[in-house]
């Protein structure tokens, strides 16, 4: 989703330091989550095991090791699963499995570690080494029974970007890892069902708002003069840090690119993509974030608009606009929430033809509206 140095990330959804490796001239392919295969590259997890009433701060890592099958690594996605029974966790910086020990970060609910060399080549992985660790915060009164702790997803990047191909990119088989907590005699060992917990809910409502602009053409233009429908911000006094932004599936065959630069930011920082999410780290050379431009171009799609697609009007929207302002795991507190998002709108114009039904897309049901918005612009042809 997001990166020209190392990526440094906070516990709750937000990212710290330095941006991870990858720039949007290192785009990857976001075809991850509906076509990513399968591999011979393998995630297992460890178990823990206590007597029930035990110290359960002592030792509670939980790791996960590899074994990669030859695969190399460019750079990782990891997402953990809801975990049961009150226990919470905390990621253990280092990728011990990788030379250099890169570090894991995160940003909304997914872990990032870019592991490229010094030369930006993929590096092998340390077979049977350890590549991703929890630190368990396991609750005293936790009954007896056997916890599953799972990851959603690990994703690698092996290499390749969009001007380098070919990409290779694929989802690790992930063995769960387990907590065993034995009785004492006085209950039954069974596992209890796992919490459902919505982990979505720390997303704050802001007045951070990004507007997509029109574009309007005659039928028959040629599509491709000028084709850049813009979102423009009003960030309501709000700073970045770290954005990440998701684009909404496009109708009648459009298909987009995203520019690089985001224009609303001092410096025009990159976005760079990871598995589907673009990511923009807005910093300032010592740190801080930084203040937007109020109506100025915080993200812009290039638009390949299909020769015979017919007159009407299309929504073009983005699914989601993830802000992080300030705060990381070790520089509390933790400021992030989603914007308000104004979708964009494609035109074509012609004679005796009706707007066009929007697709149908279930994207966006999840994620909480805000009054942060982002506007996209609209296109005119003659």
């Amino acid at each position: 989703s997001a990166f020209a140095s190392s990526f440094n990330v906070s516990a709750a959804g937000g990212v710290s330091a330095v941006q991870p490796n990858v720039s949007m001239e290192e785009v990857i392919d976001g075809a991850a989550d509906k076509n990513a295969v399968q591999s011979d590259f393998v995630v297992k997890g460890s178990t823990l095991t206590y007597n029930k009433g035990d110290d359960y701060s002592k030792d509670p890592y939980l790791d996960f090791t590899v074994e990669s099958g030859g695969h190399k690594g460019s750079t990782l996605a990891a997402e953990v699963a809801d975990l049961p029974a009150g226990i919470t966790y905390k990621v253990t910086e280092k990728n011990l499995a990788i030379p250099g020990k890169p570090a894991w970060s995160l940003l909304s609910n997914t872990y990032y570690c870019e592991c490229r060399d010094g030369l930006e080549n993929p590096q092998n992985f340390t077979d049977d080494g350890i590549v991703f660790t929890l630190t368990l915060d396991i609750p005293d009164d936790i009954k007896a029974g056997e916890y599953e702790i799972d990851l959603k997803r690990f994703h690698v990047v092996e290499q390749g970007s969009e001007k380098d191909p070919p990409i290779v990119e694929f989802d690790a088989t992930i063995i769960p890892g387990k907590v065993v907590i034995v009785g004492d005699g006085s209950e039954d060992d069974v596992t209890p069902p796992a919490d459902d917990d919505d982990d979505n809910n720390s997303d704050v409502q802001s007045d951070f708002v990004v507007t997509g602009s029109t574009l309007e053409y005659n039928l028959g233009d040629d599509y491709s003069k000028d084709p850049y429908l813009d979102f423009t911000v009003e960030s309501g006094g709000h700073k970045g840090s770290t954005l990440a932004a998701e684009v909404a599936s496009l109708p009648a065959g459009i298909t987009y690119k995203v520019t690089e630069k985001n224009l609303a930011i001092p410096g025009k920082p990159a976005w760079s993509l990871m598995s589907n999410t673009y990511y923009c780290e807005t910093r300032d050379g010592l740190e801080n974030p930084q203040n937007f431009t109020d109506g100025g171009i915080v993200f812009t799609l290039t638009l390949d608009i299909p020769d015979d697609i017919k007159a009407g009007e299309y929504e073009i929207d983005l699914k989601r606009f993830h802000v992080v302002e300030q705060g990381s795991e070790k520089d509390p507190p933790i400021i992030e929430f989603d914007a308000k998002i104004v979708p964009g709108k494609l035109i074509i114009k012609g004679e005796g033809t009706t707007t066009p039904p929007d697709d149908d897309d279930d994207d966006s049901d999840s994620d909480v509206q805000s009054d942060f918005v982002v506007t996209g612009s609209t296109l005119e042809y003659n």
